[in-house]
């Protein structure tokens, strides 16, 4: 097991790229083609990154990740919780999610 190593692209990671968060990280989806490019361009910048991490849009005190598939192997990450979503703890987890989304569960 070991440590993953992100890119951070928020705080001081937006600010070193001379970025903001409306310029890279809380666009609109008619953005997401420009959003890649950076993807791309900081996956060859920085060979020893696993992935990058934001602070994302709709949660914007909640973190985001995209891990490089080529560099976290398949079945390296394990998950310390989990809640079925079909009834107790995970539905009601489910249920707050969706609500503070402004999702509609039928």
């Amino acid at each position: 097991m070991r440590d993953l190593k992100l890119i951070e692209l928020y705080g001081y990671g937006l600010q070193t790229l001379n970025l903001t968060a409306e310029d890279l990280t809380a666009t609109a989806a008619s953005e997401y083609p420009a959003t890649v490019l950076w993807a791309k361009a900081l996956h060859a910048a920085v060979p020893e990154a696993d992935g990058i991490v934001w602070m994302s849009r709709q949660f914007n005190t909640s973190k985001a990740m995209m891990l490089f598939g080529d560099r976290v192997e398949s079945g390296a990450l394990t998950s310390l919780e989990v809640h079925p979503l079909a009834s107790g703890e995970g539905l009601d987890l489910l249920r707050h999610c969706a609500n503070e989304a402004g999702i509609s569960i039928l």
